[in-house]
């Protein structure tokens, strides 16, 4: 048996340590290259989506920013093509409160520009007139009632129909006033009630008073049929537009136009043409209804209509939804999710008075409208810091 001598012993120990050294150097050299590999991977991922021209925003931030999101509108319109028109009560989605009789105004209910729905008091009216009718009614009534009682033979079917005639015309009176059927019942049971009438809203919108109506004070008389206020419904308004006789255009109703009120865009429908030349202004008028849910526009705006063209195609867009880019490439930011944004190059056709019309996107995108500035600068700043990290 061999005697390993105790320098051997020593020397064999240093040579384990070294390569049991060597061996941890080396795993640690690869899981620290496999991690350097593993970052760079993601770093190349986040530098791809960072310069793919998209930007994530959460609510607040587009709150905070102002930013407003709207669908293109406009397919086949010219900038060249416009004509003014003036903002109009939706006759159908109007209603003005003028009672057919005489009236003392006795205290207004409602205030001007409050929203009011069926049913809520606009005004109570009061006078001579009414109570006249409102008594004429009673009685009537009555009459008719005590003659419904009496049995058949006893009066004659021609007076049971001049009593039922003549308490429905004493009705329609109390109807002329805005009286509801309701109210009007209730005459039969409530003395008190005669000699005034609150005046209910009959549809739901926002209460209006012209210049002159605003002069009206409680207790003041007015004559019958003379406007005291009107209700309107200004989800769906009206233009009327002049149309020009040198435009020849195939304008019918039902077709699409594209209206425009200090820069806000709204695809309005035609409803009529008058296919009547004014001798004055020589202009035929056009009616259009546009939908006034987002705008809130009202009634007496002027604004500019673009009409079809088949000259150009292309969608309609303001000052504040293009922005420029590298290249100077003109660019708009198109809504891909609720929070995302992405940046679409487009071609400018034509420019006039802060609107562009523009290709390279389809009708019905959803574009921001207001606050591009911000998106562009925040996705400036997020290649900035992919750069300089």
């Amino acid at each position: 048996m061999k005697i390993i001598s105790s320098t051997a012993y020593r020397a064999g120990r240093v040579v384990q340590c070294i390569l049991a050294k060597c061996t941890f150097v080396v795993v640690l050299s690869t899981i620290i290259s496999a991690c350097f590999i593993g970052a760079a991977v993601a770093h190349d991922d986040n530098h791809d989506d960072e310069h793919s021209g998209q930007v994530t925003l959460t609510n607040e931030q587009q709150r905070l920013a102002g930013i407003e999101v709207e669908q293109a509108v406009g397919s086949g319109f010219s900038l060249q093509t416009t004509v003014p028109g003036q903002l109009l009560n939706d006759r159908a989605r109007s209603i003005v409160i003028a009672p057919q009789l005489d009236v003392r105004i006795i205290h207004y209910d409602a205030s001007i520009g409050q929203s009011v729905a069926v049913g809520d008091a606009l005004l109570t009216i009061g006078g001579r007139e009414i109570a006249d009718a409102q008594a004429d009614f009673v009685l009537a009534a009555q009459e008719l009632s005590r003659i419904q009682r009496m049995e058949e033979g006893v009066v004659s079917d021609t007076v049971r129909e001049e009593a039922r005639i003549e308490a429905e015309r004493r009705r329609a009176v109390l109807r002329s006033v805005f009286m509801t059927d309701a109210q009007i019942t209730a005459l039969l049971s409530c003395s008190d009630c005669i000699g005034q009438v609150q005046v209910l809203s009959p549809m739901a919108g926002k209460v209006q008073l012209s210049p002159e109506q605003l002069q009206y004070s409680a207790g003041q008389t007015l004559s019958a049929g003379t406007s005291l206020l009107r209700v309107n419904d200004e989800s769906t308004l009206w233009v009327a537009a002049e149309l020009p006789v040198r435009h020849r255009l195939p304008l019918e109703a039902g077709q699409s136009v594209v209206v425009n009120v200090n820069g806000e865009l709204v695809t309005g429908e035609v409803l009529s043409r008058s296919h009547y030349v004014s001798s004055v202004t020589r202009t035929e008028q056009i009616l259009i209804s546009v939908d006034n849910r987002s705008t809130h526009w009202h009634a007496g705006q002027f604004a500019e209509v673009h009409l079809p063209s088949a000259e150009q195609q292309g969608v309609l867009v303001p000052d504040a939804a293009l922005h420029r880019q590298e290249g100077n490439q003109w660019r708009v930011f198109v809504q891909n999710e609720q929070n995302t944004f992405s940046s679409v190059e487009v071609t400018v056709l034509e420019s006039q008075g802060g609107l562009h019309l523009v290709s390279g996107i389809e009708p019905g995108a959803r574009l921001v409208m207001k606050g591009a500035f911000f998106i562009a600068s925040e996705l400036a700043k997020d290649g900035f810091d992919t750069h300089n990290h």
